[in-house]
């Protein structure tokens, strides 16, 4: 079983599939944390091709794990902490994506066609956890994460339309490819017990 994780950057998906994983013995892949990031990706904004170092950098280190978890799904359930890049097709075009990346930039149109490729050819999870939380809580869990990438006032301002077309995103790709699709209310049920009932 492969369950991957959704929602805006900063809603707990590491947090909450690293604690799951430990709790029931399971394989989960995770994105490196800021500390790990080169200067290109910390400073993506200093750049003429501005968030497109960011996404494809990130890219660059999930696509293998994703790999991976294809790999060991038939043997346990695997979680994945993000399918940005399954999704960014559906939604990158959005206002509420503006503040990373938008037309202006000159490897757009590029980065379209690899986002359109990989919500085609990438492996399809079994499940995608889709974390649904209020504003109140997704700024305290900025803050307590302390990422100078959170600091985005532009990313801040669009948080509701933001996680509005990225649940968008997986409900489109979900139904199109018969992946299951879980609303998780951060803080308000036990997502460990959910997926234990049904899935590990």
């Amino acid at each position: 079983m492969f369950i991957a994780a959704m929602g805006v950057p900063g809603c707990g998906k590491t947090t909450t599939f690293t604690s799951i994983a430990k709790s029931y013995n399971l394989p989960v892949f995770t994105e490196p944390e800021e500390s790990l990031w080169p200067e290109a990706v910390k400073n993506y904004k200093d750049y003429p091709s501005g968030g497109y170092n960011l996404l494809q950098w990130f890219r660059s280190q999930r696509v293998p794990q994703w790999y991976r978890a294809d790999s060991l799904r038939g043997s346990t359930t695997v979680l994945v902490d993000t399918c940005y890049d399954l999704l960014l097709y559906y939604y990158m075009d959005r206002v509420s994506m503006s503040w990373l990346v938008d037309k202006s930039c000159p490897y757009y149109w590029l980065l379209k066609g690899i986002a359109y490729q990989d919500q085609r050819t990438l492996p399809k999870p079994d499940c995608i956890v889709f974390f649904y939380l209020d504003r109140k809580t997704w700024l305290r869990n900025l803050e307590q994460r302390g990422r100078v990438s959170d600091r985005c006032e532009r990313m801040r301002e669009n948080f509701e339309t933001l996680q509005r077309n990225m649940y968008d995103a997986a409900i489109q790709y979900c139904k199109s490819y018969g992946v299951k699709l879980i609303d998780y209310h951060v803080g308000c049920e036990d997502l460990g017990l959910t997926l234990r009932e049904a899935y590990i």
